[in-house]
């Protein structure tokens, strides 16, 4: 992959916290998750995500302040487990929403559609049954004020990308599925100002463990103008997200194993740049064009900001598994996703981070991110010491990466318990110049500049 980001050693986290930066976490007693956020036309922040409630998975609704205070909730459910996977504004005010409905056994799972007025009330609800295995990942809605929304659909053993098409009262125009005989994983969809689709997501190559990331367009009628691939060979490759750009081109990003790919394609799929930033959590990558023709990324743990043509400007990590991002209407950012939950049983929360303007957040559920992973001395020329702080046990991958993005070392990879751990670095092994050391658990990837010095 070309253009690998040397720029992260331009990156920088904020240490001082504004009274308009905070978090805040919703525990509905049993497992929660946060999947999508909007911010609403009087600049507060609609979440989506799903609960457990009375033994069954709830789509699940809030609507908080600037400041975070909750102002409304609602849950959608029935005697099946239902999921809220993406969320939208309507024209009328109102939100548009996507998910799933298990019906368990035999009777799989439908692609689930909720329409609401702008106090989350329900004003209809439709499920779409078109196979044993359907889910809606994406919902936007169209220029005609119906609905399009990305998902899957199960066909012959295999996973295929699902496109279906409403009116504006929920009732199928047309269905589409993209069969490459491969596991589909979700991906997104956007319309085109041409009223034409476009539609991203990850196959797994013959279930292979290969994965793939595909783009299709097809017409306002359902019929397929082009399909191709635009990345091919990578691994545990799952979160995707696509938005239009100001330029009326795409940006696409695409969380892996260690790094998440930026895609930026034009109308007919073609790739105008690629950057690789080091990273990825095996999560959600969620990518949203900024004012300043930048961009602003959540890719599992962390949040990363870059400029119009993909370079970083600054990388923030948190302890937190963040699915979703939405710039503010001062510049800042609202992040939705989850935070695992350790006492008094293990379970997890939806979680809310809210940034000031040009800031990252420096978050304190556990530690700040200098006491969590340091390096000293730094600069080093002969040895030097990199301490970490884990509070449960996990797995740890620590390794060093050059400027170029090569991985030049492993320093450990296993499984560790809760506590304090040092690991040793005979940095005089090491040229000269600039190095990254990145720390990832099982739940954060942190990333820390080192100099070696001769």
């Amino acid at each position: 992959m070309k253009n690998f980001v040397s720029a992260l050693s331009l990156f920088f986290i904020a240490s001082v916290i504004h009274s308009s930066t905070w978090t805040r976490t919703f525990d509905d007693s049993g497992s929660s998750c946060g999947t999508d956020v909007i911010v609403s036309k009087d600049s507060c922040y609609v979440v989506l995500g799903y609960t457990s409630y009375n033994s069954k998975y709830n789509v699940w609704l809030l609507k908080v302040n600037r400041n975070g205070i909750l102002i409304w909730e609602k849950k959608f459910g029935s005697s099946y487990d239902e999921y809220g996977y993406s969320i939208d504004t309507t024209y009328d005010g109102g939100y548009i929403i996507s998910g799933t409905i298990a019906y368990g056994g035999a009777n799989g799972k439908g692609v689930l559609l909720i329409k609401t007025d702008d106090s989350g009330d329900t004003l209809w609800t439709r499920t779409f049954n078109l196979s044993a295995d359907d889910r809606g990942y994406c919902v936007r809605q169209t220029i005609d004020s119906g609905y399009i929304v990305e998902g899957r659909a199960y066909t012959s053993s295999c996973g295929d990308m699902l496109l279906l098409k409403t009116d504006k009262n929920g009732n199928t125009i047309w269905t589409k599925q993209f069969a490459r005989c491969s596991w589909y994983y979700g991906g997104g969809v956007c319309e085109t100002p041409d009223s034409n689709y476009i539609a991203v997501g990850t196959y797994n190559n013959n279930k292979s463990g290969v994965m793939s990331l595909f783009a299709v367009s097809a017409d306002n009628k359902g019929d397929t103008l082009w399909s191709k691939l635009i990345w091919a060979g990578g691994s545990y490759v799952y979160g995707q997200s696509i938005r239009q750009t100001v330029d009326n081109n795409y940006i696409v990003s695409v969380s892996a194993a260690n790094y998440l790919w930026l895609f930026k394609i034009n109308s007919n799929g073609n790739i105008l740049w690629d950057k690789t930033i080091p990273g990825g959590n095996y999560g959600e990558s969620s990518v949203y064009p900024t004012n300043d023709s930048g961009y602003i990324i959540v890719d599992g743990v962390n949040l990363i900001k870059t400029d119009k043509i993909g370079t970083v400007q600054w990388i923030n990590a948190f302890l937190s598994t963040g699915n979703s991002v939405k710039e503010t209407y001062d510049n800042g950012y609202i992040i939705a996703g989850t935070i695992y939950r350790y006492t008094p049983y293990y379970s997890t929360d939806l979680y809310l981070i809210r940034t000031d303007p040009f800031e990252a957040l420096e978050e304190n559920t556990y530690s700040t991110p200098d006491k969590f992973f340091s390096i000293s001395p730094n600069p080093a020329s002969v040895y030097t010491s990199i301490r970490y702080s884990i509070p449960n046990k996990t797995n740890i991958s620590l390794r060093v990466f050059d400027l170029t993005g090569r991985l030049v070392k492993t320093l450990y990879s296993g499984e560790q318990i809760a506590g304090t751990h040092n690991v040793s670095l005979k940095s005089s092994e090491l040229s000269k110049g600039i190095y990254f050391v990145t720390l990832q658990t099982n739940y954060v990837t942190k990333t820390q500049k080192l100099t070696i010095l001769r």
